[in-house]
């Protein structure tokens, strides 16, 4: 099936939650930026999980609580009407088809892995090179993601959506061009930025492969309480700090787990049932120029030539691999 077909014919509506779930997700870095000046970056990862978790804790107990009434009601509903009503009502999209085995609990242990490894080891990288040097390696995660999908989803991509990507790619690179740099002491950071790429991957793979299977919610949930229990032992390894200690580092937290990680990632995530996991990931390379123009307006940091000539080509790289095909499952 033609991948423009497969992506239009979703709905523009799953397309806008695409949009908002990336510009969403863009924010992370300002949250980040705000949090870090008082918090460690394990902390700021650890206080992002356990927050997301409980708000999808409490989410969880209200459907329950209203799945109890909807019962009741379709219950005497049917006997007024003695009547079938089979499946009167339509679960919430956000957590319909949630069937779990020991195959989608394994899952959901790497997802959660993935997701916060991928956060401690970039914010590692960030420490010990440049960020141009990070972003650009990090920004590899779509070819990581389509080979992927080739070897374990058994998804089909022709070469026009492959040369798409690499152009993709190539547009996310000229961003940060002007800022890149080469030295032997670095390396340790750079190999950490590409680890974090496949990291990253990996999280939306698996996320992919869940979507069968289990709603948003209890992806995120599951995600978010598997990260939080790897990443304590760190930082009380580390002796870091495990809440925020003022309003601000609170409000930089919070902003971050209510706009990136329950709006943000739960988005991504409904998305991945309609549109390839490919597009979802090369879609991806659109948040650091968001994050430069957001860095531009908050911060007024300078917006220069390779940033637009990146968007650009980012833009076109997205166009010419939504034309080509692929196989979905």
């Amino acid at each position: 099936m033609n991948q423009s077909q497969v992506l239009f014919k979703s709905s523009p509506v799953t397309l806008c939650l695409l949009g908002l779930g990336l510009v969403s997700v863009s924010f992370a870095s300002i949250f980040i930026a705000f949090g870090e000046q008082q918090l460690s970056s394990n902390s700021i990862v650890f206080n992002r999980l356990w927050i997301t978790s409980i708000i999808y804790l409490i989410w969880l107990g209200f459907q329950q609580i209203s799945q109890v009434f909807s019962s009741r009601n379709w219950l005497k509903q049917k006997l007024q009407d003695n009547s079938s009503l089979t499946e009167s009502k339509q679960q919430n999209l956000l957590t319909q088809n949630s069937t779990w085995s020991l195959k989608n609990f394994a899952l959901i242990i790497v997802l959660g892995f993935c997701f916060c490894a991928n956060q401690i080891i970039w914010s590692w990288s960030l420490e010990h090179t440049s960020i141009a040097n990070s972003t650009i390696l990090h920004n590899l995660t779509p070819i990581f993601t389509i080979v992927g999908a080739r070897l374990f989803l058994k998804q089909q991509f022709d070469n026009q959506f492959t040369w798409g990507a690499l152009l993709s790619v190539v547009g996310a690179i000229a961003i940060e061009v002007e800022d890149l740099s080469f030295a032997f002491d670095r390396f340790q950071g750079d190999l950490a930025a590409l680890v974090s790429a496949v990291l990253y991957s990996g999280y939306l793979l698996v996320i992919n492969e869940l979507r069968n299977d289990l709603g948003i919610v209890n992806i995120i949930l599951g995600c978010c309480l598997m990260g939080t229990f790897m990443v304590f032992p760190l930082l009380i390894i580390e002796k870091d700090i495990l809440f925020p200690q003022t309003i601000h580092a609170w409000l930089s937290v919070i902003g971050l787990v209510l706009v990136c990680q329950v709006l943000g990632q739960a988005l991504i995530a409904y998305c991945l049932r309609a549109i390839s996991v490919g597009i979802v990931s090369l879609s991806h390379l659109l948040c650091p120029c968001m994050s430069a123009v957001e860095a531009w307006f908050i911060f007024g940091e300078d917006l220069n030539t390779s940033n637009l000539l990146g968007f650009v080509t980012i833009l076109l790289g997205l166009y010419v691999a939504v034309s080509g095909s692929t196989t979905r499952k």
